[in-house]
């Protein structure tokens, strides 16, 4: 009996470090990308340009784009601003980082800002008809 004791021990401790261990990593923080320097700094025409020639090198790379906010979108916990004008489809989607969204409380589409953000996608459209499109999350402002 004490040597079935000693192995249902073992095999319980090592499972409730197993579940600490899991436990940990779904839960672990994101990374405050606010607080690191961006690897390029675009203007929002720099960047157009930039994507036409170039995805490979800014896919998921901390970037700087400074634009003027063509749309806010604000929901009960998020804010995303799209950066552009409206005489172009073209846009670059910033998904404010929630740490940061109290920075853009004062945010007026027309205003000029410098986003820093991770790029996670690039949409190119060949045919210009829909534009193109840069998707940045976890961003904030750029204190450069």
């Amino acid at each position: 009996m004490n040597k079935k004791l000693k192995i249902a021990v073992i095999v319980l401790t090592v499972l409730a470090l197993g579940a600490f261990a899991v436990w940990r990593y779904v839960n672990k923080p994101s990374i405050d990308y606010s607080k690191q320097k961006a690897t390029h700094r675009f203007s929002f025409a720099e960047l157009l340009q930039k994507i036409e020639t170039d995805t490979a090198s800014l896919k998921n790379s901390l970037i700087s784009v400074e634009g003027t906010i063509k749309k806010i979108i604000r929901d009960s916990s998020n804010i995303t601003l799209e950066l552009g004008y409206d005489s172009i489809m073209s846009s670059v989607t910033c998904q404010i980082d929630s740490r940061h969204t109290s920075d853009f409380v004062a945010a007026k589409e027309g205003s000029t800002v410098e986003i820093k953000g991770l790029v996670s996608d690039i949409s190119l459209d060949p045919e210009s008809v829909f534009g193109n499109t840069v998707q940045l999350t976890y961003c904030s402002l750029n204190n450069k």
